[in-house]
């Protein structure tokens, strides 16, 4: 089935003169009101890419395992957690859907790496103080039973072993207690939570999160530069009027949350880039509009 529509991704630069007629004509003519029948919507979108070795190709489908790749005229698969990237795109849809709440949280999941490190060190050590402390015990024992010149000081090495134990657990507590061992780290993983209602059904769909952030460059004496990561996820088969639950985490290079933005887009394998309410630039428009726009990109038959 294909999308009468289209899913229109026309305007890949958009300094070209195809992109200037755009604006003149979506300045020129209204958007579809309450009153006329809205046939599809416009917006701000992105093509999406995944990565495969050092480059990037343009995503064919996704599915629960992989992501598929157009390489040439080969289609070739990726792990569905591959690194990927967008090229920001004006998009006709005549499908939409509405995200009802949308909430994402980031952790470092290397920090906790760090603590269990810890607590198992913590463990290892607290181990080997009771097995030398027995051996110290044991010691003590023999001298007491044949001179008692040197007891003094074995026992003396084995309390204080038994200290050092002590006081290093108690190290190892008060630094995880304090998050001192976490403080250091960076975010290396996004938690997303959100639920859709289709207005119409969507076969085979999938979203990808956009993470974008301020990061100081070097180069640059330190002034900030924006920054972004791309990941996908298979959602399935959404049937219109039925609100699903979406939840998911992705792993991302480490980052600092500075001026932290997180979007989400919305995709279908067999109809494209989905329209939402929180798509970029979004405008509803009446099929004659529609058909005017792709007459201009040079899309329509």
């Amino acid at each position: 089935m294909t999308n009468r529509l289209g899913s229109a991704r026309f305007l890949r630069n958009f300094a070209s003169p195809t992109f200037l007629v755009f604006t003149l004509v979506i300045s020129s003519h209204s958007y579809a009101n309450n009153e006329e029948e809205v046939a599809g919507y416009v917006f701000l979108g992105a093509d999406l890419r995944a990565k495969q070795g050092d480059k990037f190709f343009p995503i064919a489908a996704v599915d629960k395992r992989n992501i598929h790749i157009e390489k040439g005229s080969r289609i070739r698969k990726v792990e569905n957690t591959a690194v990927c990237s967008l090229t920001n795109n004006i998009i006709l849809s005549e499908n939409f859907a509405e995200i009802l709440s949308f909430d994402y949280k980031f952790a470092s999941m290397s920090s906790g790496q760090a603590e269990a490190d810890a607590f198992a060190q913590m463990f290892r050590t607290e181990a080997l103080a009771d097995a030398t402390v027995s051996k110290k015990e044991w010691e003590f024992q023999q001298v007491n039973d044949t001179s008692h010149d040197n007891a003094p000081d074995v026992e003396a090495a084995a309390a204080e072993m038994k200290q050092d134990s002590i006081d290093y657990n108690d190290y190892v507590e008060e630094l995880v207690d304090t998050g001192s061992l976490s403080g250091s780290m960076k975010n290396d993983t996004i938690f997303v939570d959100f639920e859709i209602l289709p207005q119409n059904d969507l076969p085979s769909a999938y979203c990808a999160v956009v993470v974008s952030y301020d990061h100081p460059d070097e180069e640059k004496n330190g002034i900030p530069v924006r920054e972004a990561f791309v990941r996908a996820r298979y959602i399935g088969d959404l049937k219109k009027g039925e609100i699903e639950r979406i939840r998911f985490s992705r792993k991302l290079s480490q980052f600092q949350e500075t001026n932290v933005q997180c979007d989400l887009l919305l995709y279908s394998n067999e109809f494209g880039q989905v329209a939402t309410n929180l798509s970029k630039a979004l405008k509803p428009v009446t099929a004659a509009q529609a058909a005017k726009w792709l007459s201009l990109s040079g899309l329509s038959e």
